[in-house]
This record gives C-alpha cells, structure tokens and sequence, in this order.
C-alpha cells in the first residue's frame, strides 16, 4: 500500500512539473507588416517557423526605385 502512496506521489510531481514547463513556453505568433507605398501597400507575412511572404502588385511609375527600398527597409 505505501509503495502506491510513493508511486502516485511521484507521478504526481511529475505531471505538475510537466503542466508547469508546457505554461512558461513562448509561442510564437504569426507578424503581419503593411508597407506604405505611395499608391498602394505592400504586405509582409511571417510565419512562426520563419519563413516569410511578400505581397506586392509593383509599380511601374518614377516611384518605383523609392518603393522597392522602402520594401528592403522593412524585411
């Protein structure tokens, strides 16, 4: 019977202790960022595992060359 007690004890703590690490991890979250373009935006997504998508129609205009770094600025 006390070997049981121990036993339940034991798993017990070590349950607690695994809820306990699963609530103190950070999660990441998925990073939306709109770009002003004059004209337009440009939106950049980045996923928690890093990776990343950019949306952007482009601009044929004068303004082109500004756009693009304002693009590179935010990445």
């Amino acid at each position: 019977m006390r070997a049981q007690r121990v036993l339940s004890l034991v798993l017990a703590a070590a349950f607690g202790s695994s809820l306990a690490g699963a609530q103190t991890r950070t999660s990441k979250t998925l990073d939306i960022y709109v770009i002003d373009v004059e004209g337009g935006n440009s939106t950049l997504f980045v996923a928690p595992s890093g990776e990343s998508l950019l949306i952007d129609t482009g601009n044929a205009g004068a303004a082109a060359a500004r756009d693009a770094g304002r693009i590179v600025d935010a990445i």
